[in-house]
């Protein structure tokens, strides 16, 4: 048996302007909520940054170190071996 088609109830003045403001009261909390997600990504971004940055210039002061260090061992290598050299 067909079932009867009703017309969609329509909203009353007050009904229209509370459902307006039920999406409003929505959307702006949405909003904020996004504005929040939107600044702690920043924060730990930079916070990220920050710490990527000092990990960076600590690791090269230990190869500028290391490097040094290399050098001073050729060094001493080669003056003995001309020491070595010198004596055969």
């Amino acid at each position: 048996m067909a079932k009867v088609v009703t017309r969609p109830q329509r909203f009353t003045p007050e009904e229209w302007k509370l459902a307006s403001k039920v999406k409003h009261k929505n959307t702006e909390r949405d909003r904020a909520t996004a504005e929040r997600l939107i600044l702690e990504c920043d924060r730990l971004d930079q916070e990220g940054r920050g710490t990527v940055d000092r990990t960076l210039a600590d690791v090269n002061k230990k190869l500028v170190r290391q490097h040094y260090a290399l050098l001073a061992i050729r060094e001493i290598l080669s003056n003995e071996k001309r020491e070595y050299d010198n004596i055969n």
